[in-house]
């Protein structure tokens, strides 16, 4: 789900979020990218952009600490790519559900991981 929604979630759930924190110049040039490949997008709006998602993921991390229905893990984007085996752990430990760690270590791709700071 992208982080954009989280606003939206009904109030009467308890949620459980793994958020998947990125730097902001690799989101940034992976959006310039998949702009250009739509044809949608000089990259002139870069900076722009930044500036906007910057301040989105402020507002909602402020917003996240309010929510008394929600638990938030953070996790780097970087991290869970570099050294899956603890990123899996830490997940299934704040999800407290017997998760395979072993098959979650096994579908991070490090090759997808093209857009780096």
């Amino acid at each position: 789900m992208i982080s954009m929604l989280l606003f939206d979630l009904p109030s009467g759930y308890e949620y459980d979020i793994v958020f998947m924190r990125r730097d902001l110049p690799e989101i940034v040039a992976s959006q310039d990218k998949m702009l250009k490949r739509l044809g949608k997008g000089t990259g002139s709006d870069s900076a722009q952009m930044g500036l906007l998602l910057d301040k989105h993921l402020r507002d909602l991390e402020h917003w996240l600490v309010r929510q008394k229905n929600m638990r938030v893990l953070y996790v780097q984007y970087k991290d869970v790519v570099a050294r899956p085996g603890p990123a899996a752990a830490r997940i299934r430990q704040f999800l407290d559900v017997p998760l395979d760690e072993e098959r979650m270590v096994s579908t991070v791709d490090p090759t997808l991981y093209r857009n780096k700071a």
